[in-house]
């Protein structure tokens, strides 16, 4: 495997390259002008908190919190305030790297936090494991993360199979308004014949490991993730898109709004000196098939 991770810009993963194939995973931007121009869209992007959030505001535990104004599809906050910000980098070895996103460097989260970062490569895949902990001392912090993958479908297609879900409804800005629609069972579908923006849960209330078998180069990538995971956003914006985006997020978009239990919106109220935790796997193996 080989990988590549910009900290200057969101702490992304810009390529990976799965060695044995040749097959590169992850949709490329062909310049870095152009993955700044459009962040969510190349490469694997950690999003901290994911999802869009109505007027780019909310109040958690006494506090208000004000993110950017950022989402084309109204006035709303897309994808928090970390990815388009330079993390530290704070371990590097070999086959690891550590970087961190706190409030020194991104002042207009609102309240002091520390997140660490760590992305390890090994033979079979890449991990990814993330750590928020709560340095203010009396602010009440919203915990929630989500990656944007963007897969890569310009020579290679993917059978993926979805898991047992049920939609988000939305409103006219893509925003989910608490009400959902009717199960949509386990399937099998082409990553290149999928058009479609929307969140979903996941039925089984946690995440389930994800395949999507590139046939022509006898590959299978297994997505994995922690429990925390319960919601699966799948993003492709027209059928000449050259690349899918599957997201795993922790909270359902706009969480802090929606008159839901936590338990079914995904949204952890951190209190000062808390701490939470994720992990994500993407495992790559022979699928047999060609």
């Amino acid at each position: 495997m080989k990988v590549w991770v910009d900290p200057t810009f969101g702490a992304a993963v810009t390529a990976l390259i799965h060695k044995p194939s040749g097959l590169h995973w992850l949709f490329e931007a062909k310049s870095n002008d152009e993955r700044l121009q459009e962040p969510f869209i190349y490469g694997l992007v950690p999003l901290f908190p994911p999802g869009r959030i109505r007027g780019g505001r909310f109040v958690l535990g006494g506090r208000e919190y004000i993110w950017p104004l950022n989402d084309h599809a109204g006035p709303a906050n897309l994808h928090g305030v970390g990815f388009n910000r330079a993390w530290a980098v704070d371990q590097v070895q070999s086959d690891r790297v550590t970087l961190i996103l706190d409030a020194v460097r991104c002042p207009e989260f609102g309240a002091r936090f520390r997140l660490a970062l760590r992305y390890r490569l090994d033979d079979e895949g890449l991990g990814i494991e993330a750590e928020l902990v709560n340095q203010d001392p009396v602010a009440t912090i919203p915990a929630a993360l989500g990656f944007h993958i963007n897969i890569n479908l310009k020579d290679t297609d993917y059978a993926c199979e979805w898991p047992n879900r049920v939609p988000w409804e939305l409103d006219g800005q893509l925003i989910p308004t608490g009400q959902q629609g009717r199960e949509r069972p386990r399937e099998w579908v082409r990553a290149r014949t999928v058009v479609e923006d929307q969140p979903y849960q996941i039925l089984a209330g946690t995440w389930e490991p994800l395949p999507m078998v590139a046939a022509s180069k006898r590959v299978t990538a297994v997505l994995e993730a922690s429990a925390q995971f319960r919601h699966l956003v799948i993003y492709r914006p027209a059928l000449d898109a050259p690349f899918l985006s599957v997201e795993p997020y922790s909270w359902v978009p706009d969480a802090p709004h929606l008159p839901l239990p936590e338990a079914a919106s995904g949204l952890v109220s951190l209190p000062p000196g808390g701490q939470e935790r994720w992990s994500l796997r993407l495992r790559f193996q022979d699928s047999g098939v060609g």
